[in-house]
């Protein structure tokens, strides 16, 4: 979303990827979380890019790091394993970013430009024949199990479908009254959606009286000019009901309300 607001991002500087065994034996050294909950300071980016950890690619087992889409596909990984009776599931770069929720986004700095990923949680071994699942980003829904097939409709992230039948890459579905396939991978149980309302605050005139100017005489000292502020929301969703309430987080002033006056003499 070119130019969009957002937030709730995790800063992650992404020089290279780091391969899955260099990264299982670097975890001690470099485990930061670097970021926190709420950010405000880098939620502008001119790109948007996803990536799907799936639980059922344990990366200790295959050493393959799951790849983000985009312009973060050759710099950005992640990646599902389990230490013991703890499960992990985490971005890399120079740092480790571990993924806290489904939908949670990440900002990341590139030399060519910056974005903002969603970072999303699945598992492509669950059985999910007869459940609501929500779309982790924009996918094609296919007449056969095929992306070479005739594409039927195109949904946008987030849109919820029901899962006739699937398996551990394709899953049969209907959305928007069509029945049709789509990729495993991008189907997902729980997503915790960020939302930016832009809202701008209008302008007001007022009228004051000055003494010192003489009977009639008006002066405009400012124009007036509307204000442009950023209101950060975030709402949990499982298999297509709402789980949590709508909650503001935080509200980010661009653009202070410039306001009319009139002065009129006595």
């Amino acid at each position: 979303m070119k130019n969009s607001k957002m937030t709730n991002i995790k800063k992650t500087l992404v020089p290279t990827v780091m391969s899955g065994a260099v990264f299982l034996s670097t975890i001690g050294l470099m485990n930061t979380n670097v970021s926190a909950e709420i950010n405000k300071d880098n939620y502008l980016a001119d790109n948007e890019c996803t990536i799907v950890i799936d639980k059922a690619d344990n990366i200790v087992k295959t050493n393959k790091p799951q790849k983000a889409t985009g312009v973060c596909s050759k710099l950005v990984s992640g990646m599902y394993f389990k230490k013991g009776n703890r499960e992990f599931y985490s971005l890399n770069g120079w740092s480790i970013d571990y993924v806290n929720y489904s939908g949670e986004p990440f900002y990341f700095g590139f030399s060519s430009g910056d974005a903002i990923g969603k970072a999303f949680l699945t598992n492509t071994k669950e059985n999910i024949k007869g459940k609501t699942m929500h779309a982790a980003k924009k996918l094609s829904v296919y007449k056969s199990a095929s992306t070479k097939a005739k594409k039927i409709v195109t949904i946008n992230r987030y849109k919820t479908l029901k899962v006739i039948s699937a398996n551990s890459n394709w899953a049969k579905v209907k959305v928007n009254g069509k029945t049709g396939w789509v990729t495993r991978k991008y189907l997902v149980n729980e997503v915790t959606i960020s939302e930016v309302k832009k809202v701008v605050t209008k302008y007001k005139t007022y009228t004051r009286v000055d003494p010192t100017y003489e009977t009639g005489r008006k002066e405009l000292i400012n124009k007036g000019e509307d204000g442009l502020k950023y209101i950060y929301y975030k709402t949990k969703y499982k298999n297509g009901k709402q789980v949590s309430k709508k909650q503001k987080i935080w509200t980010d002033v661009v653009k202070y309300t410039q306001d009319e006056y009139y002065f009129i003499g006595e």
